[in-house]
């Protein structure tokens, strides 16, 4: 799940976060910096760092889970932060609409699936 964000111009310093108290990723004098991290978005997370100079500081979230629902934002300094929801609904998944092999998969999994419907972008403005 990528989580888009975005600036005018080349920023060195950017902060993800989730729900304003986890940190997601940092982005520290120009440099991905993981050491603050907080331990469920360990090995989870992924930015593009040849993307910085444009501008790009979008993040890529795997292996998603039901936990990993809510607001990230992306702060960079001297600017009005950027939130994402991201939102997962779960849903059953029978028997009858997989084959044999999946089900028996599935039925592994707890018969739960995540299907991700996506985020939706949210600016906030500082007055």
């Amino acid at each position: 799940m990528i989580l888009a964000c975005s600036a005018s111009r080349y920023e060195q310093d950017v902060f993800w976060r989730h729900e304003n108290t986890k940190s997601v990723y940092d982005i520290i004098e120009g440099k991905e910096d993981c050491h603050e991290q907080d331990q469920e978005f360990r090995g989870r997370v992924e930015g593009f760092p040849s993307e910085f100079t444009k501008g790009n500081y979008s993040i890529k979230l795997s292996d998603v889970k039901p936990t990993d629902r809510g607001i990230y934002t992306c702060q960079i300094p001297d600017s009005s932060p950027l939130h994402v929801e991201l939102k997962i609904k779960e849903r059953r998944v029978s028997d009858s609409t997989t084959g044999l092999k999946n089900s028996a998969i599935m039925r592994r999994a707890g018969d739960v699936s995540l299907c991700l419907l996506g985020y939706i972008l949210l600016r906030s403005f500082a007055v």
